[in-house]
């Protein structure tokens, strides 16, 4: 109902509301695009769904082969509860995407330590943590984790530690 108004109304709304902004704002933009009928409202969800197996088999891939990659998509594609969610008209499946977007930056990051990388884990991050706030948590074990990961010295976990003030 809220992405129903007009922008300006959803912007004062969202910010009284106790919910993170970006799902209302890409829902407004959505029904923008094609209205607002119930089918196609549920379509942003699945579309958001379908590009998280998409990322799923990216990460899966790069980080332990093409096989268990293509293993993790299907366990995902059929997991009750990913299909259960995804044809929600919530942000479940935006959240999925994106923290699976920010996992895949951060990891780069840890391997590279290249400023594009600390840019797409920063804007990634933030983006999640507008969408919903159990982002807060997971990008946290993510810092943790990236952490444990860093070899010791040469100012590794000072400028992790500066992407995560930043965020």
């Amino acid at each position: 109902m809220v992405a129903r108004q007009g922008f300006l109304e959803v912007l004062r709304t969202v910010s009284l509301d106790i919910h993170p902004p970006l799902q209302f704002l890409l829902r407004w933009a959505w029904i923008r695009l094609g209205g607002d009928g119930e089918q196609w409202l549920r379509s942003l969800s699945i579309l958001l769904a379908l590009l998280s197996l998409v990322w799923t088999w990216r990460l899966g891939r790069r980080l332990f082969g093409p096989f268990p990659a293509v293993f993790a998509v299907a366990l995902l594609a059929v997991h009750p509860t990913h299909v259960l969610y995804s044809l929600e008209i919530e942000d479940y499946s935006l959240i999925w995407l994106l923290l699976l977007a920010a996992t895949e930056a951060a990891w780069n990051w840890l391997e590279h330590r290249r400023m594009q990388d600390a840019f797409a884990y920063w804007i990634w991050g933030t983006l999640a943590l507008y969408s919903h706030y159990v982002s807060l948590f997971y990008l946290g074990i993510l810092f943790v984790a990236g952490l444990a990961l860093l070899p010791r010295g040469r100012g590794s976990p000072g400028a992790w530690l500066g992407i995560h003030a930043a965020l």
